[in-house]
């Protein structure tokens, strides 16, 4: 009997049986099952299959055809395929819903169900065949997930929301961080698209989870949430954090301690502007800090929304110029003058002491007065009402009109001195100038005048020359400690001229001054006590009201306190008188002509020109305790 097995054995098949099967005898199924058998086909035989053979070879012809099926096996069955099943924190068919859900790194986002093995067969030999193993699931692995180490969960690596699409499965996350990390913006989602419920302190952990760690507004997602839930639709590119920008560091500075700038003026306490105060010079001493350097500051750092240090800029350093009289001290922070001068700033920031300070035009609304401790040169004229101050020499090319002068060294005027009633003109060595007018002029040198001296006080402890041109002194009082020469003294018109030599000028006049003083004293004593004597006489009568009595105690009080100052000024003006000595040497010499009027006093004494006289020296004769003309040869 010729058989036929299918591939997988799990069917048999006779296709041909000779005539001489089974000794040509009766064939019966039996006889088939048991040839089959020992073919080895022992099971599912199909007895049907055998009895319709048994039949066919009853005959006694065989059988050669259509194979015939003699048994059947059980074949296996096919297994389950894989698949990939999403874990939502809650059951929703995500099939028929876009809705998402928040993550965390990992978390598991779905896991992979792997295929089964089907039933297992069994061939006709008995022999079994195992089930068939299902497929695979088909999953794409996105961005944000990973598989678990375990090879079938899904776990997320960063914090977002889970996205599925035609089995791609990945979680994006809603922060975007800007380039240079100072702001980052989130994509709020509607609640409806989010499964379970996502407040603030849910984005603020995504946020943080996600790298922001700094500058995050909770105000913001607040806001940004109420906005989502209220219109049903996502927030996109929400600012929900800043970074702190760095601060830069402050730059060095220089605080000078004199001025660089000529002030506007002064502001006097009624409110007006005196514009003649601006500071244009600035004095200092020795040994005075000029300038102080304030380091720079090296500036506060700031920081990005992810956590990371932005550094700042540190300020500018600058140096500190030490220029001419200037030294810098071992911290190199402070500037100190080396001497006495004016502190002057130059355009590279360099500091110097000078000692001379030039005025290149006049001293005027330009320039307010002016006041300095070394000598200054002045180009132009010292205007009305200005004042110029040194504490050394003061060297004017122009004039002086009705201004205050004081020199601590000597003064030279190119031209003359115009004076004023409230100015006066002082120096503390020579004086020279063309011509004094109308002025009061001090000095403790000697006083030169080119052409004349008119209607002025002036007064030296040196002496007094005015002997070039004309070299006149005609009106006020001219007083000299060393002498006095000039060509021409008086006037025709006969105009009071005074003389004074041989005294100590600058203590003579302070011994003017005290008896000026006595003088005002006595005439307030005097009107005191003429509103005095009626009210004296009353009180002598008893008859004084109590108003009038406290008035009288008041006015004899105050005359009280005018009598104690008097008595005070005047025991000044006694000292002060003791202790001047008069030079009787000293003399006055006139060159030219002493008109009539002029008046010249040595020490004590005093004489009194009459006729006018020429080529003349006035002396002390010590003999007779007087003056004496005496007519020179020469």
């Amino acid at each position: 009997m010729q058989l036929q097995f299918s591939e997988s054995n799990t069917e048999a098949y006779v296709v041909a049986v000779p005539p001489d099967f089974g000794g040509g005898r009766d064939i019966t199924s039996g006889n088939f099952k048991a040839a089959l058998t020992e073919s080895g086909i022992v099971e599912g035989i199909c007895d049907d299959a055998l009895a319709s053979l048994a039949e066919i070879l009853s005959e006694g012809e065989g059988y050669s055809g259509k194979p015939i099926l003699v048994a059947r096996g059980k074949p296996p069955q096919p297994g389950k395929d894989g698949k990939l099943v999403l874990l939502p924190p809650a059951k929703v068919d995500l099939s028929k819903s876009k809705r998402t859900w928040l993550v965390f790194p990992g978390e598991k986002v779905a896991t992979i169900d792997p295929p089964t093995r089907g039933e297992a067969g069994i061939n006709v030999r008995g022999e079994k065949i195992p089930g068939e193993l299902g497929k695979d699931a088909e999953v794409n692995l996105g961005t944000g997930v990973e598989l678990g180490r375990n090879g079938k969960d899904i776990v997320a690596n960063i914090a977002g929301f889970v996205r599925v699409e035609l089995k791609r499965i990945s979680v994006e996350c809603p922060v975007t961080v800007a380039k240079n990390k100072m702001t980052a913006y989130l994509n709020v989602m509607t609640p409806a698209r989010v499964i379970g419920a996502l407040g603030v302190d849910d984005y603020y952990k995504l946020l943080r989870t996600s790298g922001v760690v700094h500058g995050i507004s909770k105000e913001t997602l607040q806001k940004a949430i109420k906005a989502a839930s209220d219109t049903g639709e996502d927030k996109n590119a929400v600012i929900v954090a800043r970074g702190t920008e760095p601060k830069r560091g402050e730059d060095a500075r220089i605080e000078y301690n004199f001025s660089l700038d000529v002030k506007p003026g002064l502001l006097l306490p009624d409110g007006k502007m005196d514009y003649r105060e601006r500071e244009l010079i600035q004095n200092v001493a020795a040994g005075q800090q000029l300038a102080v350097k304030i380091p720079p500051k090296p500036g506060k750092p700031g920081t990005t929304v992810t956590g990371e240090p932005v550094p700042a800029q540190p300020g500018r350093d600058m140096p500190l110029k030490a220029l001419e009289n200037v030294a810098l001290s071992e911290d190199t922070l402070k500037l100190v003058a080396k001497r006495e001068g004016m502190a002057v700033r130059d355009r590279s920031g360099g500091v110097r002491v000078i000692t001379e300070f030039e005025i290149p035009g006049d001293v005027d609304y330009s320039t307010g007065n002016v006041r300095c401790k070394g000598t200054i040169r002045i180009e132009g004229s010292v205007l009305p009402n200005f004042s110029v101050e040194s504490e050394q020499d003061v060297l004017i090319d122009g004039g002086v009109d009705s201004a205050n002068v004081y020199a601590g060294g000597n003064l030279f005027v190119a031209h003359g001195i115009q004076g004023s009633p409230e100015t006066e003109i002082v120096a503390g060595g020579d004086i020279r100038a063309l011509f004094i007018e109308n002025a009061t002029v001090s000095a403790k040198g000697d006083i030169i005048i080119g052409q004349s001296v008119r209607h002025s006080d002036v007064r030296t402890t040196g002496t007094i020359k005015v002997t070039e041109k004309r070299g006149a002194i005609a009106g006020g009082t001219v007083v000299a400690t060393c002498g006095i020469i000039a060509n021409e003294v008086g006037s025709e018109l006969g105009t009071r001229t005074e003389l004074v030599a041989g005294i100590d000028a600058f203590k003579s006049a302070r011994l003017e001054m005290f008896e000026k003083k006595i003088d005002e004293h006595e005439a307030t004593i005097r009107r005191l006590d003429v509103q005095l004597g009626p009210a004296v006489d009353e009180s002598k009568k008893m008859v004084l009201t109590a108003g009038k009595k406290s008035w009288l105690a008041k006015l004899l009080s105050e005359r009280a306190l005018v009598v104690a100052e008097r008595d005070k000024v005047v025991e000044q003006r006694d000292k002060l008188a003791s202790e001047i000595r008069s030079d009787l040497s000293a003399k006055v010499r006139v060159l030219g002509k002493v008109y009539s009027g002029v008046v010249v006093k040595i020490g004590e004494a005093a004489y009194s020109v009459g006729d006018s006289v020429r080529n003349v020296s006035f002396l002390y004769d010590e003999e007779h305790l007087e003056i004496a003309c005496v007519q020179e040869t020469c």
